[in-house]
């Protein structure tokens, strides 16, 4: 088994190799797309995913989740490839979005939440995250698809406990890492690209990223509107929940 807490910087499937089977409390990814976008390594096609999901498969533990970030082209794709059994779409919806995509600008991510067995949520959460994203913050960015923090905690925290092992195979800048601290979960995590392991890595150094007491904080829910009842993710009969 690897060290835990750590973000190595070597292709996913050799570091596959060298996890145990059922050994991984859930993994959360934002995998290349195979969109070929901002000379990312492995974006040209899908096979990078593909065959990255039966590795995912065997290190997950049952009755755990697997949560995937995917463009929206290629939803079909992950949904016929996948081995884990479809759980429910979560999306981050940048309100002030001006990404381009193929029928104009797009708005929102959506992340697919699969699971191995019948996992069981840990937290319920609204499965659209809004948020707001300045020209200045994306230059900020430490990679072109890096995902909002509060979007990441939501799929942590509703997926996981405290102590439980994330793996996240195509690390990029480290940003599930830097949410799993905060979380006090463990991680471990691939990044083919030395650049971005790099900067995975300095970003986990900081001395001020120190864990969040969630049971003190807000849970970031905005206001439900006057007259209206907002469902959370989770909130399903008895009968469907799992």
């Amino acid at each position: 088994m690897l060290e835990l807490n750590k973000v190595y910087n070597i292709d996913c499937m050799n570091g596959f190799k060298q996890i145990p089977p059922e050994s991984i409390d859930c993994i959360i990814t934002d995998p290349p797309y195979g969109i070929n976008k901002s000379k990312i390594i492995g974006d040209d096609n899908f096979w990078t995913i593909s065959r990255m999901l039966p590795e995912a498969f065997r290190v997950l533990k049952k009755d755990s989740f697997f949560i995937c970030f995917c463009s929206i082209e290629k939803l079909p794709q992950l949904l016929k490839l996948s081995p884990f059994n479809y759980r429910w779409m979560c999306i981050m919806f940048t309100n002030n979005s001006m990404a381009r995509g193929s029928m104009g600008f797009s708005a929102f991510v959506p992340a697919l939440v699969f699971m191995k067995g019948n996992a069981k949520i840990k937290k319920q959460i609204r499965d659209v995250c809004e948020i707001s994203t300045s020209s200045k913050q994306v230059k900020a960015f430490y990679h072109p698809y890096q995902k909002h923090e509060k979007f990441l905690r939501d799929l942590i925290l509703t997926s996981t406990k405290e102590s439980d092992t994330i793996l996240d195979p195509f690390m990029g800048g480290g940003s599930v890492a830097v949410e799993c601290i905060k979380l006090k979960r463990n991680y471990i995590g691939f990044e083919i690209d030395k650049k971005y392991s790099d900067i995975a890595i300095k970003r986990l150094s900081e001395k001020s990223l120190l864990p969040l007491d969630v049971n003190t904080k807000e849970d970031g829910f905005p206001p439900t509107p006057k007259g209206k009842t907002m469902r959370l993710w989770g909130e399903e009969n008895e009968s469907n929940s799992v």
